[in-house]
């Protein structure tokens, strides 16, 4: 029952440490995106997406719809930036 406990214990820590990360990485590209330095926002918000951040893969949709560090480009807009999910 102890290790249990402790495995649960250890998921939950890393859980919330990532999440951490993922706001203070989304932050500085929101920064970027308000500066005008959108091939710097459309990269973080890439590697954001990549991870499963739902709100980096709408942020990049739009990027990709007004062609904001990118080509236009309404199919990848409407896939979500291009971020394709991984297996469930």
């Amino acid at each position: 029952m102890g290790k249990i406990l402790m495995g649960v214990a250890m998921i939950a820590l890393a859980i919330v440490l990532t999440s951490g990360t993922v706001l203070a990485d989304r932050k500085a590209a929101v920064q970027f995106y308000s500066n005008g330095q959108y091939p710097q926002a459309l990269a973080e918000f890439q590697k954001l997406a990549a991870q499963g951040d739902v709100k980096s893969q709408f942020n990049l949709a739009i990027m990709h719809d007004k062609g904001q560090g990118t080509a236009a480009n309404q199919t990848e807009a409407f896939r979500g930036g291009g971020i394709r999910p991984g297996p469930v």
